[in-house]
């Protein structure tokens, strides 16, 4: 079999675990977020279709499909700086409650925002400030991708 090179579509599932826990976080296979409790109603579980080598998967990913081929399954475990990058504790901010009630927002832990400088989390509400985390929710973690390529085109 031939394997898989730059610019080809590739068809695939898989199933992201931290290593560490052997926690789903996320997976394109439905009746594994049954197994496992985190079953989304609203999503579509499917398989992702990727064009190799225009960056619409990390890094790591990336490398991983230039080493497969068709029907082939492999584990592949990638590191932060190929994935989403390190934590970076300069992206965490705290910023005066006021302005959010000034624009009818009540700051909540788990709120995900889009300021102009990007996507936060409010990770921190106390009475007079909140805190903003602009990190990516994986960035600093090692993740573990179970893939499976189901075409090749």
């Amino acid at each position: 079999m031939i394997l898989i090179k730059e610019k080809d579509m590739v068809k695939l599932d898989y199933i992201g675990t931290f290593p560490e826990s052997g926690e789903v976080f996320d997976t394109s296979l439905e009746t594994i977020v049954k197994e496992h409790g985190i079953h989304s109603p609203e999503r579509e579980y499917a398989p992702l279709i990727v064009t190799v080598g225009e960056g619409q998967v990390i890094p790591g990913l990336e490398k991983a499909l230039l080493q497969m081929k068709l029907d082939e399954t492999k584990t592949i475990d990638i590191s932060p700086i190929d994935a989403y990058g390190e934590r970076d504790e300069q992206r965490v901010v705290l910023l005066p409650r006021e302005p959010f009630g000034e624009r009818d927002i009540d700051p909540a832990v788990g709120m995900v925002l889009q300021p102009e400088a990007g996507i936060a989390t409010i990770t921190k509400v106390v009475d007079e400030t909140v805190t903003l985390d602009f990190n990516h929710a994986l960035a600093g973690k090692v993740l573990r991708f179970e893939v499976t390529i189901t075409a090749v085109k």
